[in-house]
């Protein structure tokens, strides 16, 4: 596989680390929005703790999802852009992720990289997450939801691939994230039309300029990994400064 890296304590650690550098203020967090409206020369959004009002906004969150939580109304969109808004399917929407904690990275120690691949195994991607060093030790697994025992399936799994010191996590953690209501759609479901990434429909904003749409799943480079969120930011960014 190709290299790959990760945050020594979790990509938060990017979020606070922007965050830290904005003026005392700007962020406002535990403040979810409930519906954007568009008007002739400004767009409101409205949250939890009242309305905003804006030149222009810009949606980070997965399309389907701020169509499927009402968001943003479809019949106040052109039919194409609502279509493609409403079928883009949420990366790894459907998937249960759970992490094994060990000990120590024993697989290691057998020349294995800790990586697997399973199209017929309840987790189809098995992957060493372990921090620097080998502390913590982790595998970590994507399966499809939802997953009658995901704990002991997984649990299962590794020790066949890996041998009986698997079958002994200290700790199995589990998220099964079609059911965090801040990361898929309920209401409209898992959609598959992944050839909908990057659609023309998402790059270019909608409302004559006043809604941007930014997740990972609008980007034409890597959509639903962080490499893709950082190039839809940069697209944003760059209409907002193109005159």
């Amino acid at each position: 596989m190709p290299p790959s890296y990760r945050f020594t304590n979790g990509a938060v650690g990017l979020i606070d680390g922007l965050a830290g550098r904005l003026p005392s203020g700007t962020v406002t967090v535990d403040c979810p929005v409930t519906r954007i409206e568009r008007a002739d020369d400004h767009v409101t959004v409205h949250t939890t703790q009242g309305p905003s009002t804006a030149e222009a906004v810009i949606a980070a969150v997965p399309p389907s999802l701020a169509m499927d939580s009402g968001m943003i109304d479809p019949d106040h969109l052109e039919p194409l852009v609502a279509e493609a808004a409403s079928s883009i399917p949420v990366w790894m929407g459907g998937v249960t992720k759970a992490v094994a904690i060990y000990p120590e990275p024993f697989w290691r120690h057998l020349g294995l990289s800790g990586t697997a691949f399973g199209p017929d195994q309840p987790f189809g991607e098995v992957h060493d997450m372990s921090g620097p060093d080998g502390t913590p030790a982790m595998l970590f697994g994507f399966g499809q939801a939802p997953l009658a025992d995901p704990v002991g399936a997984f649990a299962e799994q590794l020790t066949a691939l890996f041998g009986p010191k698997a079958a002994q996590p200290a700790q199995v953690l589990v998220v099964d994230w079609g059911q965090q209501p801040f990361t898929a759609p309920t209401r409209l479901g898992h959609t598959n039309r992944y050839d909908l990434y990057g659609s023309p429909h998402l790059t270019k904003p909608s409302w004559a300029g006043r809604l941007h749409w930014a997740s990972t799943e609008t980007a034409t480079t890597a959509p639903g990994h962080i490499e893709g969120a950082l190039a839809a930011a940069e697209r944003t960014l760059g209409a907002f400064l193109t005159p």
